[in-house]
Parts: structure tokens; sequence; C-alpha cells
């Protein structure tokens, strides 16, 4: 089972999918210091750096292949009670409900599971 990890961090989540049998061939996430530990925890994975609206899904599934299942545990705390009372930014309202965008991945990247977690 061939894995992209959006918002993989460091990568815990793909730590889980590679014990499970999975081959992560990919990782995204916009925060440098993330990528550059997934890299380093993943070193035959393909890393990208940067938000993901901004990644051209076809050139990304050019890059990487089909992918069976998608991993995806974005920041909760604009979308969940983590935020506590404060409204969310002007940012948070604009990209929508966590999924939206990852629906439009998962379709455009082939195969058939999606994980979504928000912690």
């Amino acid at each position: 089972m061939r894995v992209l990890d959006m918002f993989c961090g460091a990568g815990g989540g793909s730590a889980g999918a590679r014990a499970a049998g999975a081959n992560v061939v990919a990782g995204i996430d916009m925060c440098a210091i993330a990528t550059e530990t997934f890299a380093a925890n993943f070193p035959e994975a393909r890393v990208f750096t940067g938000r993901l609206e901004d990644i051209p899904l076809d050139s990304l599934r050019r890059k990487i292949g089909d992918i069976d299942i998608l991993l995806a545990s974005p920041e909760c705390t604009n979308h969940s009670c983590a935020k506590g009372a404060a409204p969310p930014p002007p940012q948070a309202r604009r990209r929508g409900r966590p999924g939206q965008s990852h629906l439009g991945f998962k379709w455009g990247l082939g195969g058939g599971w999606l994980r979504l977690v928000s912690f």
C-alpha cells in the first residue's frame, strides 16, 4: 500500500503506517523544520514543503505516482474547541472545513482510502 502523508509533521502517522507494512512514498507539510525531520525519518520518501493548496495535483501525481492511502492530520485548533473562546483568524475561515480540499487530493491521486484525523 502506497501512502501520502499530508500535514506530515515529523512523520508520526507515517511511522504507524510503515509499522503496519505500508510504503510511505511522500509527505507534505508547510513547516520546513517538520519536513526536514520527516525526510530524516523517511529518507526513501519524497518530501514537499509548502501550503497544500499551492501544490499542483497533476505535478505531484507525476512525481509520486498513484497512492492507496492518504493520511491527513490537519491542525485542529482553528476548527475545534481547542481554540478556546477566541474567534478563528480570517485565513482559517477562508480555508473552509477540514476535509474539503483533502477529498480533492484523494480523488486526484487514485487509490481507495482516506484517513482524516485531527488531534
